[in-house]
């Protein structure tokens, strides 16, 4: 382990500067840190170019590494909260000009589009410099059915830049936005928006124009719906066109990821690549194929639109490159190291998606996992050896994501393994052919051969995929695991793969502490979801949600009339399923105007009522009294015995 740390000093800076800008987002909305950050980072950096000679004697050097590690630790959080705050804009009733840097989308009554703001407009004459990123709402008609990216227009609407999160464990739409570098939304209606004859460079729009193109280029060969948005996924990493119902079916069957453009596209070209340069430039210096490949990797990191799994990849993959053309690609941690460092760097909020925290533990979970896996079972015919190859990659991937995988989407692909070993090599194939495809678009019966091609393996894909998804235990959802108990599950993992390095007991001590722990922790959170029963009162826009968990079932009492059941089981799940409760086979919805709750007490029967026109919770017993409940937060917890009905009783006249 010494050895290791020693020789991967981009390690011993990551893990500090990401726990700083970690402990930044945690503790965003009740302290600062801007200013402790900066007063840490100045002492520490004081402290070590003082003390540096003396400090590289061997007794002192677990000094400097503390002193190190608080500098990059106060760095992190620095650049974190600077990052944080620079999204934090309050909009004003203005007219504001920005450019189209996407594509619009057709919702069911407006166009959606993501603008760039670079001014405002304060009258007809002057304008001041804006910088703002924000997700826009067109009303629709015939000037927002035309615009396209790169247009220029100026706008006036109602914009959007809060939480709107009202259940706990909520996801919050406006917080996942500012980490993506958008500030809010904006709804923009017919008369707020007018074309600009002004012109303004974005590459951002002018390669969603180009993308576009390359669209309407495979679009011309006229493949089936489902084929299509499969193909413009995987080629392109357009998945407007993906049909929903499809790309759920890809989830369960857990090979969603080969519909992002990521790692494992970026990877497959990397491979090819290597082939490629190996063949073609015998004997040419190594900085011709390494200035080559980067060329290529960056060149399709533009076709895709540069989009954040994209460019997570490409830097990665940039990165081995780098290390392999100085001839020090053994250390592939190291290199991991950096790419990270240099994405957090430029948007330290990085760090928060899903999609840059699963992709950089699958990628050190196969660096780590897949040889010794692969080593445990020798195969000497080619096909089994790339069979067991693979399928020791997806049990890498899968073990070093799976806790934040049950985390953020509460599911485990059960038979991932094999799903992956069929799904993968056709996704590649579906990749192969379609550069292609585009490359050689211009020669028609060639390009139309490798069209027919292409969409019969697309085909061919989501047969298989349909056909798991008939399988009763092709997935397994409803789980679900406490921030806690993820970092314990991780923490598990790495004293596993310590003993698995060098067994020794001590490593395997902690290991079973740990397992240990997370066993006492879900049975302790087991028994008390089965003696619960509590009620809970949710506000929205003034109306009120009843929510009753008796054990493991809920029940669901809304007024309000836009409610869904498919929309308060979405916002809800998290929480349920804490709650040992699956949303969709053991909730119920109710919908009712006028209510009144009757429970019982221990001395006395009480009734849980709802005022419309003072928006106050009373509870009120038989005896008269009436004590009514402040709702002071958006979601309230109210104590029960035991809910025996709801029903549209007058309140008693109030006083």
């Amino acid at each position: 382990m010494s050895l290791f740390i020693r020789n991967s000093p981009l390690v011993r800076i990551c893990l500090p500067f990401c726990a700083g800008i970690l402990v930044v987002c945690k503790c965003e909305g009740w302290i600062d840190l801007k200013l402790p950050s900066l007063i840490v980072g100045f002492c520490s950096l004081t402290v070590l170019i003082f003390f540096t000679r003396r400090w590289k004697l061997k007794s002192s050097n677990h000094y400097f590494g503390v002193f190190a590690s608080l500098l990059f630790v106060s760095l992190g959080a620095f650049l974190g909260n600077h990052s944080i705050s620079r999204q934090k804009i309050d909009f004003e009733s203005l007219n504001y000009v920005a450019i189209v840097e996407s594509v619009p989308v057709e919702k069911e009554n407006s166009y959606s589009a993501e603008l760039k703001i670079f001014a405002s407009q304060v009258d007809s004459h002057n304008l001041i410099d804006f910088d703002a990123r924000i997700i826009a709402y067109f009303e629709k008609s015939s000037l927002s059915k035309s615009i396209t990216p790169g247009d220029v227009i100026s706008f006036h609407g109602y914009f959007s830049n809060e939480a709107k999160k009202l259940y706990p464990l909520q996801f919050d739409y406006h917080n996942y936005l500012r980490n993506c570098g958008i500030s809010g939304t904006v709804f923009i209606p017919k008369p707020g928006l007018k074309l600009v004859d002004l012109r303004r460079f974005s590459l951002r729009a002018q390669l969603n124009n180009l993308r576009s193109f390359l669209l309407d280029c495979l679009n011309q060969a006229r493949p089936p719906s489902k084929e299509f948005g499969v193909i413009s996924a995987l080629v392109l990493g357009d998945k407007r066109r993906l049909d929903a119902d499809l790309q759920r079916q890809f989830s369960n069957a857990g090979v969603v990821h080969v519909l992002a453009v990521s790692g494992l596209h970026v990877g497959i070209i990397y491979l090819f690549l290597g082939k490629l340069i190996a063949f073609l430039l015998k004997k040419r210096g190594r900085i011709v194929k390494f200035i080559f490949v980067l060329l290529i990797l960056w060149g399709y990191a533009a076709l895709t639109g540069f989009s954040p799994s994209v460019l997570r990849a490409v830097t990665m993959f940039s990165f081995i490159a780098m290390g392999k053309h100085h001839g020090k690609y053994g250390n592939v941690y190291n290199l991991i190291a950096g790419s990270a460092l240099l994405l957090l760097a430029i948007n330290p909020l990085l760090i928060t998606q899903v999609g840059f925290q699963l992709s950089y533990f699958a990628v050190i979970g196969i660096v780590y996992f897949h040889p010794k896996f692969y080593s445990l079972i020798t195969f000497q015919k080619w096909l089994p050896d790339k069979i067991w190859s693979l399928t020791c990659v997806s049990l890498a991937a899968q073990l070093a994501t799976f806790p934040l995988s049950i985390f953020y989407f509460h599911q485990f692909p059960i038979l991932f393994p094999l799903t992956n070993i069929l799904v993968i090599p056709l996704a590649t194939a579906i990749l192969y052919l379609g550069i292609f495809w585009l490359c050689l678009s211009w020669v028609p019966y060639l390009s139309y051969s490798i069209a027919f091609l292409t969409i019969k393996i697309t085909s061919i894909l989501n047969a298989i995929i349909d056909w798991f998804n008939d399988i009763p235990f092709v997935n397994a959802s409803g789980l679900y695991v406490s921030e806690l108990e993820t970092i314990s599950l991780y923490l598990l993992i790495l004293g596993i793969a310590g003993f698995i390095s060098k067994p020794v007991f001590r490593r395997l001590r902690y290991s079973i502490v740990i397992a240990v722990l997370l066993v006492i922790s879900f049975i302790s959170r087991s028994l008390r979801n089965t003696l619960q029963d509590d009620i809970y009162v949710a506000l929205w826009k003034k109306e009120p949600t009843f929510i009753r968990l008796i054990k493991d079932r809920a029940y669901v009492y809304s007024n309000d009339t836009l409610a869904s059941q498919e929309l308060l089981s979405r916002d809800l799940m998290p929480f349920l399923l804490s709650k040992g409760i699956n949303a969709d086979q053991s909730s119920d919805f109710i919908h009712f105007k006028n209510f009144k709750a009757t429970f019982p007490s221990r001395m006395d029967s009480l009734n849980l009522l709802y005022d419309h026109k003072s928006s106050k919770v009373f509870i009120s017993s038989k005896s008269g009294r009436i004590s009514s409940i402040e709702l002071c937060e958006p979601f309230t917890h109210i104590n029960s015995d035991g809910l025996i009905r709801f029903s549209t009783d007058q309140l008693p006249p109030r006083k």
